[in-house]
């Protein structure tokens, strides 16, 4: 049986983000983000803003799993959301973390 869903709340998925490291090789590195499932018609409407609009647009939240380089959370606000966006990889990432969500793919280990 399937049952429809409402997604009114948000949902906490994992983001694997493989951060550059010098020799040609990435730290991977993982957080808990809190996405707001949107519809296709949403999804589509951001994603023609760009990256950031995206995230923005998506991204409602994350666990106390992001930390600054002295291992204190960082609490999810507009500043440390910028910050986030401005890299490239960490963009990658969360846009990837939010279709594998939105189309039901499981994160394996």
């Amino acid at each position: 049986m399937f049952v429809m869903q409402k997604h009114d709340a948000p949902i906490n998925w994992p983001v694997v983000v493989e951060v550059p490291v010098d020799g040609g090789k990435t730290n991977r590195q993982e957080f808990t983000a809190q996405f707001q499932m949107l519809d296709q018609e949403a999804i589509d409407a951001l994603a023609a803003q760009g990256d950031t609009a995206f995230i923005r647009g998506v991204l409602v939240g994350w666990g106390e799993d992001v930390k600054d380089p002295d291992g204190k959370a960082i609490k999810f606000g507009k500043k440390p959301l910028a910050e986030m966006t401005r890299r490239p990889y960490i963009r990658k990432a969360l846009i990837r973390a939010y279709y594998e969500m939105a189309g039901g793919v499981v994160r394996k280990n």
